[in-house]
């Protein structure tokens, strides 16, 4: 399991309207757009799917394309194939100034497995970090899909018996960008912990 505690700034791109869930209960739907940055340069289009409790008729009207937002709340990311889809569920909803950036930052809460065994190396100031990469995995119809996200710790790791394979759950920073057109997400290390399975918050 991936999730995301974030602040989000963009463009409204699909105009909110009130939907019912499976319980029948109202809730206020829309998309946003907003540009990422790219490895080799420049930025990518982006696209959220947001959701929020029921808002009245005259607050939708307020939230039509082309205006630009602010929006808190929980962000949960999901593969398929090669596609990682980004879903929020906003707990804070407000316009804000056209010139404001877009903007994607908050923390990461990650439960998954070490795909590579944790690797030290020195930034260009001498000092050392340690970096590994590591993966969440859900079904997808009837295929696994795996996401994963590369981690980095500046301070020596709270955990001195990290190999490929285990299992950790990991605090840490959200940076999100894109590297040959494929979302690619990063993180740097606030806590880490081992992780049983059997405690998962949701099915992996």
């Amino acid at each position: 399991m991936i999730r995301g505690n974030v602040t989000v700034c963009g463009v409204i791109d699909r105009a909110a309207t009130l939907k019912t869930n499976k319980k029948g209960e109202p809730f206020t739907s829309f998309s946003i757009k907003l540009n990422l940055p790219q490895s080799s340069g420049g930025a990518k289009a982006c696209w959220i799917s947001v959701s929020k409790d029921a808002i009245s008729q005259e607050e939708l009207r307020l939230f039509i394309p082309g205006v630009r937002v602010e929006i808190q709340g929980g962000l949960s990311f999901h593969k398929d194939k090669e596609q990682i889809y980004l879903n929020l569920s906003a707990t804070n909803l407000q316009q804000t100034e056209y010139s404001r950036a877009d903007q994607l930052t908050g923390e990461l809460d990650f439960y998954g497995v070490l795909g590579s065994a944790p690797e030290t190396r020195t930034d260009k100031k001498g000092n050392p970090y340690i970096c590994f990469s590591a993966y969440s995995s859900e079904m997808v119809g009837e295929e696994r899909a795996f996401t994963w996200v590369r981690f980095i710790q500046f301070s020596k790791p709270e955990i001195e018996t990290l190999v490929k394979g285990s299992h950790v759950h990991i605090t840490g920073t959200l940076d999100a960008q894109y590297y040959n057109s494929k979302l690619n997400l990063n993180s740097r290390i606030k806590s880490i912990e081992p992780w049983e399975k059997k405690n998962q918050p949701e099915q992996q």
